[in-house]
């Protein structure tokens, strides 16, 4: 959390600096999935997406010409739906896992207008604050008539900025997040906008050797109280 506060203290600090600051609300839904790596269960893994929404406050300043900064402050709802199915003719084997994650999310975009269009891109960095899973295992023994194995756990997931502690398809996930965000939209003259946005996590959630990493589609409303 530490590392989140800093980052934000800095970049309010530098805000003064300019001669144009616009400070607004934004907030919208969102359908996130986490990205798996190939490997020899990707042919038997469906990743599916949930919805969930973000909020929170974002900024604006002129740098030069059409360029503009525009960070932001977001509570985040992440997560995604991951199956694996290796039914064959003997027996099902089927695993169902279901992750609700919320996270308070700090992405820097570097902004360029043409007339009241814009888009842009650039880092983020985000700290997860909580979340939910929800793990289902069915596994049948010869067409359905032998023995039949019904694993079900749920609980809270943890974050934790310790590697040794984050492993893979446990209720521990990896405290801090960084990746990419890509942003298009259109501002109307009284402040109100619209835009779309792809994040692109660039870490592993589950550690740094499992691959797994966070990726959502957003569509976004909000305005600016004074331009």
């Amino acid at each position: 959390m530490r590392q989140i506060v800093l980052i934000v203290a800095l970049s309010l600090s530098m805000l003064p600096a300019f001669s144009q600051v616009s400070v607004g609300i934004t907030g919208g839904g969102t359908l996130s999935r986490y990205h798996y790596p190939h490997n020899s269960l990707s042919k038997y893994r469906t990743n599916t997406f949930i919805t969930a929404w973000h909020a929170g406050l974002i900024a604006e300043t002129k740098l030069a010409g059409n360029f503009y900064l525009q960070p932001q402050l977001l509570v985040s709802r992440q997560g995604g739906i991951s199956e694996i199915d290796m039914t064959t003719d003997q027996a099902r084997n089927y695993v169902k896992g279901v992750n609700h994650t919320t996270y308070l999310q700090l992405p820097l975009n570097l902004i360029y207008k043409y007339k009241r269009w814009y888009a842009g891109a650039g880092p983020y960095i985000a700290r997860g604050l909580g979340g939910r899973f929800h793990n289902r295992s069915v596994y049948i023994y010869g067409d359905g008539v032998g023995n039949i194995s019904v694993t079900e756990t749920n609980g809270k997931v943890e974050f934790s900025s310790s590697e040794d502690k984050v492993k893979p398809y446990n209720l521990y996930m990896r405290a801090m997040d960084y990746g990419a965000n890509f942003i298009g939209g259109y501002e109307f003259k009284n402040g109100l906008f619209l835009n779309a946005n792809y994040s692109l996590g660039l870490t592993g959630v589950y550690g740094k050797e499992t691959g797994v990493k966070n990726r959502y589609w957003g569509l976004s409303a909000g305005w600016f109280f004074k331009k």
